[in-house]
């Protein structure tokens, strides 16, 4: 249900990356056994940068492409239910989303397990996830909510991973919701109930009565 695919199944990653290192040790056992000329030094210093980037990028994108979920309006549901999120509105274009990446890539990373708390991004210059960034009323980027994937709350604080660390783990937690029962005091559990037990028809009739 996660929008576009973005991981390598494990083996494939280790066996691109194993790939890559290989060519930067040959690279340094080429240099170690062979007297350098002025050319062939150059030459050598090119092909040890080009095999270091190819690692670095390897292992970032693997870590990005497996940990952090990019959502549409056709995911959102299925991936945010019964969960409290902690979500990134962003545009590929915008350098303070480029910036904050690796932290927010970090942070996935340490809730990918969690069965209650969802770290996820949209893109809001793309199909389904300009959708979710109208309706979630984003005007800047990037702009961050957290919360009930329903009622999403505006986070002002800080945008390193320590802050952000620690702001999710204090609070994404679950809450009283559909999901969540059990947290609801009385009058609100059976104000969700009574909307849960309304078909299609009825409760889009309601709906329509508060707009």
């Amino acid at each position: 249900f996660i929008h576009s695919t973005r991981s390598f199944h494990s083996d494939d990653r280790q066996r691109s990356l194993s790939n890559h290192t290989l060519l930067l040790h040959a690279t340094l056992t080429f240099t170690s056994h062979h007297s350098p000329t002025p050319t062939t030094t150059t030459m050598m210093m090119k092909l040890f940068t080009s095999a270091l980037l190819l690692v670095i990028s390897t292992t970032t994108t693997s870590l990005a492409n497996a940990e952090l979920q990019s959502l549409t309006t056709s995911t959102w549901d299925d991936a945010t239910a019964g969960k409290t999120v902690f979500v990134k509105f962003f545009a590929p274009w915008c350098g303070h989303c480029k910036k904050m990446a690796p932290d927010w890539i970090k942070l996935a990373t340490d809730f990918e397990s969690s069965t209650d708390q969802l770290i996820a991004e949209v893109d809001c210059t793309e199909e389904g996830g300009k959708e979710l960034c109208d309706a979630n009323g984003v005007k800047g980027f990037p702009t961050l909510k957290y919360g009930d994937p329903n009622d999403l709350q505006a986070y002002q604080g800080g945008r390193d991973y320590a802050t952000l660390k620690s702001f999710a783990t204090d609070n994404l937690k679950p809450s009283c919701s559909a999901a969540h029962l059990d947290l609801c005091d009385d009058a609100t559990r059976q104000e969700i109930e009574g909307y849960m037990a309304l078909d299609e028809a009825e409760l889009k009739s309601k709906i329509a009565g508060f707009e």
